[in-house]
Formats: C-alpha cells, sequence, structure tokens
C-alpha cells in the first residue's frame, strides 16, 4: 500500500479539531458511530452560547448542533484541571435545563448528548479509561430499568486505545491520535473517506492567517501552563528533598544530645539553630527525691 502522507496540524488543539470536526459531513459521521444513533444535520456550529445566561456561569460549546429530537454537544479539552469532569457534568446539564423555559412544562423537548473529547491524561490515574458512558440509569425495586432520560455524556481519550473499544470509534479515535505527530499517512484511512476529508482540512496550507494567530496563542497557553506545572512539580519535589535532609540533620543531632555534647558544638555540626537543638534535646531528669527521715519518737512520761 503506497503511503500519501500529509503534514497536519495536531486535532489535540482546539482550532484544529473544530476546523475538521466542525464539518458537517465530518460531524454527523463522527457523532452516529460515538452515539451508535440516527443523525442528520445540516448545520454545526462553533463557539455556541444560548441567548439568554442558564445558571451563574457563562459558557460557550466548541461545536453544537441539533435536530428536532436530538442536541448534540462537542467538546475538546484538556484534562489537566481537577475539576475537569464537574466542568462537563455542568456543561451536559445547562443543555437539559435550557429546555425549560416555564414553570408550567417541565419536559426537555430534546434528547441532550455531551461528547468529551479529551487530549491528555487526567491527573487521577484511576480515571484511565479510552471512553467513559454516563447515562441516567432508572432502576426500579425489581432491578426493571425504565429509560426515562436517555440524555448521555461521553468522555474519549485517544491517548489510551485498546480493543474493547468499538471498531468505529476506535477509529475515531486512532485518527485524533495519528495526528499528534503532525502527520498523517492518508492511505491507513482509504475505507473512511470522511476522516480523510478531516486530514485534509487541516493541513498546515489550509489554514488562515488568523487561524494560524489563534492556534499560536492557544501553543503558547498550553506551553506556559505545562511549565507552571513542571516548576510546581519540581517546587514541591526540593521541598520534599530539604525536609528530608532537615530530618537527618535533627537525628544527628539527637545522636549528639544523647552523649551530652555542648548544644553550641551540636548546632556548628548540623547546621540547625540552638533552638531548634533545644527543642531535641530530651526534658531533664527530675532531681532524686530527698531521703525520707523519721522524727525520734517522745517517750512516754
Amino acid at each position: 500500500m503506497a503511503s500519501n502522507i500529509i503534514e497536519v496540524i495536531p486535532l489535540r488543539y482546539d482550532v484544529a479539531f473544530k476546523k475538521a470536526f466542525g464539518q458537517v459531513d465530518v460531524f454527523n459521521a463522527f457523532v452516529r458511530d460515538v452515539l451508535n444513533i440516527e443523525f442528520e444535520v445540516d448545520e454545526v456550529i462553533q463557539e455556541y452560547s444560548y441567548h439568554e445566561q442558564i445558571g451563574r456561569v457563562k459558557l460557550k460549546y466548541d461545536l453544537f448542533a441539533e435536530d428536532k429530537q436530538r442536541r448534540i454537544i462537542v467538546e475538546v479539552q484538556h484534562a489537566y484541571e481537577s475539576d475537569f469532569f464537574d466542568r462537563f457534568l455542568y456543561y451536559h446539564l445547562i443543555g437539559m435545563i435550557e429546555q425549560v423555559h416555564n414553570f408550567r412544562d417541565y419536559r426537555f423537548g430534546k434528547t441532550v448528548y455531551t461528547i468529551v473529547m479529551l487530549t491528555s491524561l487526567p491527573k487521577d490515574t484511576e480515571r484511565l479509561f479510552g471512553t467513559l458512558n454516563v447515562s441516567f440509569q432508572s432502576i426500579d425495586e425489581y432491578l426493571h430499568e425504565h429509560n426515562l432520560f436517555p440524555h448521555r455524556l461521553i468522555f474519549l481519550n485517544p491517548n489510551l486505545l485498546n480493543e474493547h473499544i468499538a471498531p468505529n470509534l476506535r477509529l475515531w479515535l486512532q485518527a485524533v491520535q495519528d495526528s499528534l505527530d503532525n502527520s498523517v499517512d492518508l492511505a491507513h484511512y482509504q475505507q473512511h473517506p470522511t476522516l480523510q476529508h478531516a486530514f485534509l482540512s487541516v493541513q498546515k496550507q489550509a489554514f488562515t492567517s488568523e487561524e494560524f494567530t489563534k492556534l499560536k496563542d492557544e501553543a503558547a497557553w498550553e506551553h506556559t501552563k505545562q511549565l507552571s506545572r513542571e516548576e510546581g512539580r519540581e517546587e514541591g519535589r526540593e521541598e520534599g528533598r530539604e525536609e528530608g535532609r532537615k530530618v537527618e540533620r535533627q537525628e544527628i543531632a539527637k545522636n549528639l544530645l544523647a552523649q551530652e555534647l555542648p548544644h553550641a558544638l551540636i548546632a556548628a555540626a548540623t547546621g540547625l539553630s540552638l533552638d531548634e537543638i533545644a527543642a531535641l534535646a530530651p526534658p531533664p531528669s527530675p532531681p532524686p527525691a530527698p531521703p525520707k527521715t523519721t522524727s525520734p519518737r517522745k517517750k512516754k512520761a
């Protein structure tokens, strides 16, 4: 199979992901393979926000589309923040709540599906998964399931591909992962012309100067956050090393105190202050109790 390698902007960048997956044919095919539902729209909106703010936090969705029955929200996000999963549950719930406009009717007119593409590993190592499907399970006391709330929140991580992921979905995650080294071999996707179309749209020469500016800003911000995290980790490691050295000096001081050496000498040998040495010194032994004396008895007259 002859190779057909092209240079692309990695799909972990918001600008590139939205440019590729914001195309109607790519979006429709991606949603169908992720959710395994019939879905077709003729418009995908980037940076979508509701006309009126819902809740206390104003938000925008990377990609947004809806038909008569379904509302689809697609997000591409890094998972560095500690509130990552809570944040996208909030996004998902707002997509539901926004449909209720008065107290006379609380029904959700559209089923909401929120798809989040992770482009990094979560901090919590117990949450390492390729796909995670969050749904509102409704089970009665007889263990019968009722499909009352079909809404779903799906997390995808192309960094954790495995054989348990459905083949159609795995191909999309593989495509995102393939783009991370700035090049893709289109020959690997001969059987999937929609993915080839997605890759062709994120070739370097396909980006406008405005898109490149956004891309550079995003890359710079990502680099800044990465440096901040690394500096924080290094600072933590140095604090740990310093604490270890201090504990070692304290143990040496305790041994020297046991030999009843002068505090000034111990301070010079360990680098600890006289106050620190005094705090480590064992409490002085109480003075021995004076011997009991018995007074002579008086003779009776």
